[in-house]
């Protein structure tokens, strides 16, 4: 393992504590043009994984800020072709609190197929699920 990556080596279960639910787009429906309307979100699959916040942009938009929070969550790598960007991860709580990120890059760190790395936006603040 590269030097570089050393914070990946670590893949035991409290390391990854943190219950996500990978979500994907799916059709439901039509809309006026006859079009698929994805307007409902899938679990493809749930995992455990560590959620890191590694950024915080504050932008001026509409006549006020909106801070961006760029987190990444490493979980084990999945054999899953289909985990692209635009796809989200949702973490909820024990609580009830959910938490929505959306991904924005899907890595498998060293080409191992053990880790993978997901770059996300929070999107959406904690709601109750």
């Amino acid at each position: 393992m590269s030097a570089g990556n050393k914070n990946y080596a670590d893949l035991s279960a409290g390391t990854l504590r943190n219950v996500v639910q990978i979500q994907a787009q799916s059709a439901s429906g039509t809309d006026a043009f006859g079009q698929p309307s994805a307007t409902a979100w899938a679990t493809i699959f749930t995992t455990f994984g560590a959620i890191r916040t590694v950024t915080l942009n504050e932008e001026y938009q509409s006549g006020q800020f909106v801070s961006r929070v760029t987190h990444t969550i490493k979980i084990r790598w999945v054999p899953i072709p289909t985990m692209t960007s635009g796809m989200r991860a949702l973490y909820q709580e024990q609580n009830g609190l959910a938490t929505v990120f959306q991904i924005q890059t899907v890595s498998n760190i060293d080409r191992r197929n053990m880790t993978a790395e997901l770059r996300c936006l929070e999107i959406a603040q904690p709601v109750l699920q």
